[in-house]
C-alpha cells in the first residue's frame, strides 16, 4: 500500500512540473495557471525568433539591393 501511495505522489509531482522548451502549455493552459519562469522563458524564445527574422528579411531586403541587374541592348 506504501509503493502505491509512494507511486501516486509521484506521478501528482510530475504531472506539475513543466519543461521549458515545451511550448505546449504555453498555448493550451491559460497563462495565469503557468509558473512565472516558464511564461518568461517561452516570451524570451518568442523574442528572439522575432529578432531573427528581422535580420534575416534585412539580409534578404541587402541581397536583392546589391544585385544589379543587367541592361540587355
Amino acid at each position: 500500500m506504501r509503493k502505491r501511495k509512494n507511486l501516486i505522489l509521484m506521478f501528482l509531482d510530475m504531472s506539475k512540473r513543466i519543461k521549458h522548451n515545451d511550448l505546449t502549455h504555453y498555448f493550451i493552459r491559460e497563462h495565469s495557471t503557468l509558473p512565472a519562469a516558464y511564461l518568461a522563458s517561452c516570451e524570451e524564445f518568442f523574442k528572439s525568433i522575432k529578432q531573427q527574422a528581422a535580420s534575416r528579411k534585412l539580409q534578404a531586403r541587402k541581397d536583392l539591393t546589391s544585385h544589379k541587374i543587367p541592361d540587355i541592348k
